[in-house]
């Protein structure tokens, strides 16, 4: 997704006011996003689904995906620890 299109979905949702959406521009200029970073079809979605559903599958993908990775990377299965910190 460009930084343009995103700007534009978030005008066009109606849920921003000026104020919102100039923050919304500063952070995707200065935060070293894109012009084709990924965002969260949740978000995309029109009207964007602001829900915690789509907060938490959001959540799980992202850290199921790092965890997945770690254990593949480091060969420790997850059955193998006994805790984490």
């Amino acid at each position: 997704v460009t930084r343009d299109y995103f700007m534009s979905h978030s005008r066009d949702s109606g849920l921003f006011d000026d104020n919102s959406l100039e923050f919304q521009r500063k952070i995707l200029e200065r935060s070293g996003i894109g012009e084709h970073s990924y965002f969260p079809g949740a978000i995309l979605a029109s009207p964007p689904r602001l829900t915690m559903k789509e907060a938490r599958a959001e959540a799980e993908m992202v850290m199921f995906g790092a965890l997945d990775e770690l254990f593949e990377k480091s060969r420790v299965r997850p059955k193998d620890i006994g805790i984490l910190v």
